[in-house]
């Protein structure tokens, strides 16, 4: 079960660091600013936690119960984004432009 998480991060992680960055740029583009009150200052916070269970992994060669408890850290900031996004209302931006 450690090895598929982990297997399943180490794919999300690319994946959510595109997303991030095509977000960023969307983000300039559609509601004026890059960081501070939109998505991104929340997203960051995930991914960074993604990245620290990757580089522990990879360094520290950590498994086991700690292992999951590191994942499911990310897991949970990852739903408290999404709860904080849409509580707080920031901003956010739309990959369909609905311009008239």
């Amino acid at each position: 079960m450690e090895k598929i998480i982990f297997l399943l991060i180490c794919i999300a992680f690319p994946v959510m660091t595109i997303g991030f960055g095509l977000g960023f740029i969307l983000s300039k583009e559609q509601i004026g600013t890059y960081w501070f009150g939109s998505v991104s200052a929340i997203s960051i916070i995930s991914w960074t936690i993604f990245f620290l269970i990757i580089q522990v992994k990879a360094f520290f060669n950590l498994s086991g119960l700690k292992m999951s408890y590191y994942s499911l850290i990310g897991f949970i900031s990852i739903i408290l984004g999404y709860i904080a996004m849409y509580s707080l209302e920031l901003p956010s931006h739309t990959f369909i432009s609905m311009g008239s």
